[in-house]
Formats: C-alpha cells, structure tokens, sequence
C-alpha cells in the first residue's frame, strides 16, 4: 500500500531526521497525529524542543507532500514506509534508519541473503577482475547485491550481478526518477529488466549533494547482512559504509591488496584493525556467512505444493521477517485460536516452519 499525505509529509517537517521522527509517531499515537497534536504537547517529546516546534511548519509540510505524491505517482514509483509490513526489515532494527523508501523496480528488499559491494570510483583492472570472480562464485548461492550506483567498483558489482542473474539493488544520493551518475541509465534499465530495483531515502528530484551520500551509505550497510569492501583509500564513502555494517553489527569482509597501492589503504586498515575478514574468493563469504547451501532447499520446493489456502497465507507472513509472534499471525489470519494452531502444527510437522523462543515462528532451514 503506497504511502499516504501524512508518512510523506514527516520527510518534509524542517529540521527533524528519522530518530526524532519516530519519537514524535510513538509519542503523538500515530503519524496522522503528529500533524493535529498542539503545540504545547510536542514541546514535552524527546528531541524537538522550543527551536524545533518553533520551525516545525506542519501545515507547509502537508502541502509539499500533496505535491511529492504528485510526482510519485506521474513517475510510476513505489513507496514503503517504516511501519509498513514489508519495508525492510533490517533497516527497521535502527532508529536512525530511513522513514520512508521511494522506489522502482522488482527486486525483494526483504530477500534472505543481501550483500553490500562497495569500493573506490576509481578501481585497478586487479579491483575489477576480483570484483567479478567473487560475484561469480556467489551466483549459485541467491545472494541479492546492493550497492550505491557510482562509478568503479559500485558500476562493477551491479554489472557482473546482471551477468551472472543474481538480482541487484542501487541505492540512491538523490530523488528518484533520476539516476545519478547520469551515465549510469543503461545499467539502471538493465537493473529494473532483470528484477532488481532502483531505491532513495529523498524525495523526488532531490539533487545529489553532497550531505547525502554518509546517508545512503548508512542504509547499504543497515539493509544488507555484510558489506564487502573492494579497492578502498584509508577514507571515503566506502570506508563510512564499513565502519557503519562494523559498528552496527553486520559481517564485513575486505579484499587485501599490496601496501603501496593507495586504492588497498582502506582495506588492509580494516583487516589490520581485525575489523573486517580478508576475503580473496566468493568461498571465503559463503563458508563465513553459512551460505554455502542453495536457497531452493527441498524444504522450500515442499511449500509450493500441496498446501491449502492458510497455509500459503501464513508462509507469505514469516517470508516477510526474519520471525513472527503468535499474536501476529493471530491478527492477520482472523482464524480461531483452535484453527490457527492447527495449521500452524502442519506446517511445523512437515518441516516448513518451526516455532523459535517467545512464541515466534521462522522458516526452516
């Protein structure tokens, strides 16, 4: 469902970023609420105080979202706020990350196994040619590439993904339906024609400053598993994309290369500072992230045959998490606690799902 006036109308409340954002929605009891609480309430939630309340021009916001929905919707985008089911998951675990998401394409945001590529707009013929081999060794595994659509490696690991068939994701430093570099079109048709997607954090036609770009690299490392640096100086973009996967808790892997090469700094510093895993083939990342056995298991070939309306139901909700809790199933299949348990033991009994701690189920192995 595509987001509505008030989701879009948060990204234009002056002055106030996502972690505040989130406070004003839980505080207030609602997004529309944040727009028809009085002042004197905001004042009391963490993060806004005189100077924000005093600048924070709800009416104007409403306003530029009337007019952003426009331009979504003349350009054929999508879009998937935070509190939506299916935005992704891995970016709702930080309240730092992206309200909301515009997007265009098909790839799945939510895809099981999401690896960042990044590296130097400016990579050695040694930087590329590994960038390709290790893609390569990773296309029999179901792993979606993400990566920021510059130059050099980012160009790189979203090619050899299409050559390989392995689906690809570009995130954005600025406003969809532009894509930015400019010259990068053809790969981004290429992207969209062959299931992978095009996403922003900005809103339409917003330019590709220079403050932008810390922020997309925060979300490629927040919305992916591990990050895999390929040809990096001591500092820069890709270097910010690996100490936020470090410092936020997802794998990340380099590739080393010789001391004096400057486009190697960055890598032998992070595996110096046993920070990231030195990484010389697609292998090292599978056996490291247990991703050594395909995604079609004969587990998941079961699923799509021999099951009942519920039961595909309640597959298409765990696929969309990582887990589900009872009460949540419970409140989208509006079936009787008997029913729901008894499907629920199928699925379990024929290997499908299974239940994890607190009352929550996943997907098996």
């Amino acid at each position: 469902m595509p987001a509505g006036l008030y989701e879009i109308a948060l990204l234009f409340l002056k002055d106030i970023g996502p972690v505040t954002v989130r406070n004003l929605v839980s505080y207030c009891g609602g997004v529309e609420a944040v727009f028809k609480e009085k002042k004197q309430y905001l004042l009391k939630i963490p993060g806004i105080g005189q100077h924000r309340s005093s600048i924070m021009d709800r009416d104007e916001a409403l306003k530029i979202a009337e007019k952003e929905i426009e331009l979504i919707q003349k350009n054929k985008l999508k879009t998937l706020f935070y509190l939506d089911d299916d935005f992704p998951h891995r970016l709702k675990a930080h309240a730092d990350s992206p309200i909301l998401l515009i997007y265009r394409g098909e790839a799945i945001l939510n895809a099981d196994r999401m690896l960042a590529i990044v590296g130097t707009r400016t990579p050695t013929a040694y930087g590329r040619m590994k960038c390709e081999q290790i893609i390569r060794e990773l296309s029999s595994s179901g792993v979606t590439v993400v990566s920021g659509m510059a130059y050099g490696i980012d160009a790189a690991a979203h090619k050899a993904s299409l050559d390989v068939g392995l689906p690809t994701i570009g995130v954005l430093g600025n406003g969809l339906p532009e894509v930015y570099p400019q010259d990068q079109h053809a790969l981004s048709k290429n992207m969209l024609a062959k299931n992978g997607a095009l996403i922003s954090q900005f809103p339409c036609h917003a330019k590709p400053d220079r403050e932008n770009f810390p922020m997309r690299n925060k979300t490629v490392a927040y919305m992916t598993d591990a990050t895999l640096v390929i040809e990096s100086r001591a500092s820069g973009g890709s270097m910010i994309t690996a100490n936020f996967a470090f410092h936020n808790h997802r794998d990340l892997f380099a590739l080393p290369g010789r001391s004096i090469d400057q486009t190697s700094e960055g890598c032998n510093k992070l595996i110096k500072a046993n920070m990231a895993q030195l990484v010389t083939e697609g292998n090292d990342i599978l056996k490291s992230m247990n991703w050594e056995k395909p995604l079609k298991s004969a587990v998941q070939s079961k699923m799509l045959i021999d099951l009942g309306e519920d039961e595909s139901k309640i597959i298409e909700l765990i696929k969309k998490t990582p887990e589900i809790h009872i009460d949540q199933l419970t409140a989208h299949m509006q079936l009787s606690n008997s029913h729901l348990a008894a499907v629920l033991l199928q699925l379990e009994l024929s290997g499908i799902i299974k239940q994890a701690a607190g009352k929550r189920y996943i997907l098996a192995n």
